[in-house]
């Protein structure tokens, strides 16, 4: 039964995540989980493939997209291959974080919680 939460567009979209993962998560899933970390590496390929920063204006490099559903596919396309969702795919990181840095932050910090630069630079920032 197709679900009616999505339309086409969305479903094209889950097309390329499920891409996405075959080539570049299903292939690592035991060697990042033995290790316990993902690697830097899949955060800039995740946001060449324009999967960061969705809700983030476009004004700072964002997709400036407001739709949840496409973070909501974002979840589910990586339990398909039996892996929790990257920290790239978490709704925490994708709706909250740098939306909300953006949205609330003074004008000219407003890039603050997440670079200005391209979403393909992004990575998670190391303590």
């Amino acid at each position: 039964m197709r679900r009616t939460l999505y339309d086409d567009d969305h479903e094209a979209f889950r097309a390329s995540v499920r891409t996405f993962v075959d080539k570049e998560i299903a292939p690592h899933i035991d060697e990042w989980s033995a290790a316990g970390i993902t690697p830097r590496e899949l955060f800039t390929a995740a946001g060449r493939q324009g999967f960061l920063g969705m809700e983030v204006p476009e004004e700072y490099d964002g997709g400036g997209v407001a739709d949840f559903r496409l973070n909501a596919v974002l979840g589910e396309e990586p339990s398909r291959v039996r892996t929790r969702a990257p920290g790239w795919a978490s709704p925490c990181t994708t709706t909250s974080a740098c939306p909300t840095s953006s949205a609330t932050a003074p004008r000219s910090r407003s890039s603050a919680g997440c670079p200005a630069s391209s979403p393909a630079s992004w990575s998670p920032r190391s303590a």
